[in-house]
């Protein structure tokens, strides 16, 4: 709802926030897989997470991490996203998901995307309005690590259903993850979970 004193930037978030919520407003559950550091298997996870949930219904899972995405490699996607018209994302469908990733954008695997936050946002907005995602029953997100532009961008216009956070048993790690559940509950989003990742032997376990 616009008042009559939003600036006209406020008045330009908001309605690319409600385009963002019509586009998504036919997937029952969103969810968020984030880390508050790399290296800690986020991407594993959100992978597994999603062929999980394709067994007991329609999932998809975008690749929300823009300049670093790694989700292609792990489901052996080499081709290009689909487009129809010049705006609208078709997404690439595999092992029975319907999958998005900015890695089926560039023309190189290790093309470095050097961007800065407010394109990184930007691109990540363009994807959420104009992905044909279409009836779905989860949506996951792999997010990038942190807790800036991307993991901010979700919690404030996707409607999150909640998230997942993952982390190894290092302390630094764990405090990491801390901050990441911390800022959903900011954000007055769920968190569904940690998991404690390359928990073991070699490892350890129980920091949390």
């Amino acid at each position: 709802m616009f008042s009559p004193g939003m600036n006209p930037f406020a008045r330009q978030m908001e309605e690319r926030r409600k385009k963002i919520q019509e586009n998504l407003g036919k997937i029952k559950c969103k969810i968020a897989v984030m880390s508050g550091k790399g290296g800690v298997g986020k991407t594993t996870v959100a992978v597994n997470l999603s062929a999980m949930l394709s067994e007991k219904g329609k999932t998809g899972i975008m690749d929300a991490d823009i300049d670093c995405p790694n989700v292609n490699r792990f489901l052996g996607i080499k081709e290009r996203l689909p487009m129809q018209g010049e705006k609208t994302i078709v997404p690439i469908e595999k092992f029975g998901l319907k999958i998005v990733s900015m890695a089926s954008l560039q023309e190189a695997e290790d093309t470095a995307i050097m961007w800065r936050g407010p394109l990184i946002a930007n691109t990540l907005a363009q994807f959420l309005e104009n992905t044909k995602w279409g009836e779905l029953d989860f949506l996951v997100f792999d997010c990038p690590p942190g807790t800036s532009d991307v993991a901010m961008s979700l919690m404030q216009n996707a409607d999150l259903s909640g998230i997942v956070v993952v982390s190894t048993p290092q302390s630094v790690s764990i405090v990491d993850a801390r901050k990441a559940i911390n800022m959903a509950k900011q954000f007055n989003v769920k968190i569904f979970g940690l998991v404690e990742n390359m928990s073991g032997e070699i490892f350890g376990n129980g920091t949390v």
